[in-house]
């Protein structure tokens, strides 16, 4: 009767709102569109889109406004000076391919102070000062210049690569959702064809009673089954409820949804597929993400490899300015420079640290591709083990069927007593919940091949 019910309302749900009734397809195909861990990633990609546009960007030269409000005192035996100016201008810098950096610094001041005339007279003026550097000893090698681009679009892939890895586990854990109410409908459709059955076994010891065929306590020990077993219909309808609602817990709706059944034997026939699926686990987002950490990390150590040596660097610089009253003037200025950090002990640390990074960046990545080889050839086994169970237990299940008939015939013609029907039907329900495990247990195992081998299942659907 509960069956009944169920059937009626699930077409009733269909006629009415058929599109929230979804199918194993349109399942995951709202999970790979609305799930909250990918809606949370996709927030990121404007700022993550501007990283990489910067990133490429690097040889663009930096503009600057630059704008001041001084007041300068002097004091000497003969007297004491105090005046004010103002400047504002623009100031850019630009860095090349091997490092050259120029810059280049425009303004116009205005105040006291300004020329070589009295310095109480007030003029404006405007200045142009150019200065080139370039490094002899580090940071002149097109690599290092490209580093930050690099960088960049390392981030970039990362990120691409997290929505796949995101995307990959939503897509897992949706087939598992799927799984969970599939497993909680056949449940619920095993305990009522067992209700249908207990039923039958009832009707008939009803009647073995009227021709007391049968005892009083065989005609209460069938009802106290029935009642029993329509105990476990109505729990397993109320698991099958949780399961449906959990299968969305993830997913941005404000829309009641309702999932389709789907065929179990289907299900396992369809993942099946994923273990003939090429492997390529160089390609599997898990493996990418620590390769790209690799790559990241060894290119913070390639920025910072030249970090203890010594800065030599020439450089030459020419400045003009144009007075409104005084004489212009020219200057100009050229030599090398040199220095070099004494207290490097942070940059040694800094160094030894982003060394020791690479190292366990690359040894994670070896690791993780051995491990992910192995766990695979697992699943694999395991699958394959449990398909042959699968088959042997669905043969067993059978004929239990057939032998709970004949029981039932030879009780009929008092061949059989009461007790031996009971447990040759007792027997048939835990072939049938042994059967129904070992499904799920098949299709997990499957699902997590799938995980490796990236296998989509709505390819076959």
């Amino acid at each position: 009767m509960n069956r009944l019910v169920i059937v009626v309302l699930w077409f009733f749900c269909v006629e009415c709102f058929a599109e929230q009734v979804l199918n194993l397809k349109h399942y995951l195909d709202l999970h790979l569109k609305q799930n909250h861990r990918l809606t949370a990633l996709l927030i990121q990609q404007p700022s993550q889109s501007l990283a990489l546009q910067i990133g490429r960007e690097y040889w663009k030269p930096s503009v600057s406004a630059v704008a001041a409000v001084e007041e300068q005192r002097s004091s000497s035996l003969a007297d004491q000076m105090s005046f004010h100016q103002f400047s504002a201008g623009i100031e850019s810098q630009w860095v090349s391919d091997i490092g050259t950096q120029v810059t280049l610094n425009i303004s116009q001041l205005n105040g006291e102070g300004l020329g070589k005339e009295v310095l109480f007279k007030q003029q404006s003026a405007q200045k142009l000062t150019a200065t080139i550097t370039q490094p002899l000893l580090k940071h002149n090698r097109v690599r290092y210049q490209h580093i930050e681009q690099r960088l960049a679009e390392n981030q970039w892939l990362q990120f691409i690569n997290s929505q796949n890895q995101v995307k990959l586990n939503v897509y897992r854990d949706a087939l598992s959702g799927f799984l969970d109410y599939q497993i909680a409908y056949e449940n619920w459709a095993l305990q009522s064809a067992l209700l249908t059955s207990i039923k039958k076994t009832e009707m008939l010891v009803e009647k073995m009673y009227e021709v007391e065929k049968a005892t009083l306590y065989e005609r209460q020990q069938a009802r106290l089954q029935r009642l029993t077993q329509e105990a476990e219909v109505n729990s397993a309808f109320s698991q099958l409820a949780v399961s449906q609602s959990a299968a969305y817990l993830e997913v941005r709706s404000n829309e009641t949804l309702l999932l389709q059944p789907f065929s179990l034997t289907e299900f396992i026939r369809l993942m099946i597929d994923s273990a003939s699926v090429p492997l390529r686990l160089d390609e599997h987002p898990d493996y990418l993400a620590l390769r790209l950490m690799y790559e990241s990390s060894s290119l913070e150590y390639q920025k910072e490899e030249d970090a203890l040596k010594a800065n030599l660097d020439v450089f030459y610089q020419i400045q003009k300015t144009h007075y409104q009253t005084s004489m212009n003037e020219k200057e100009e200025v050229f030599g090398l420079r040199f220095s070099y950090l004494l207290t490097n002990k942070s940059v040694q640390l800094q160094r030894s640290s982003l060394k020791a990074k690479v190292e366990s960046a690359e040894l994670e990545q070896q690791l993780a591709l051995h491990k992910m080889t192995v766990l695979y050839d697992g699943y694999v086994k395991n699958s394959q083990s449990l398909a042959k169970q699968v088959g042997a237990l669905a043969n067993q299940v059978e004929l239990a069927k057939t032998g709970l008939e004949q029981q039932r015939r030879r009780y009929q013609v008092g061949k059989a007593s009461y007790f031996s029907l009971e447990e040759v039907q007792k027997e048939l329900i835990d072939q049938q919940i042994e059967w129904l495990g070992k499904q799920k247990n098949l299709i997990e195992s499957l699902i997590l091949v799938s995980y490796y081998t990236q296998f989509d299942i709505r390819n076959a659907l």
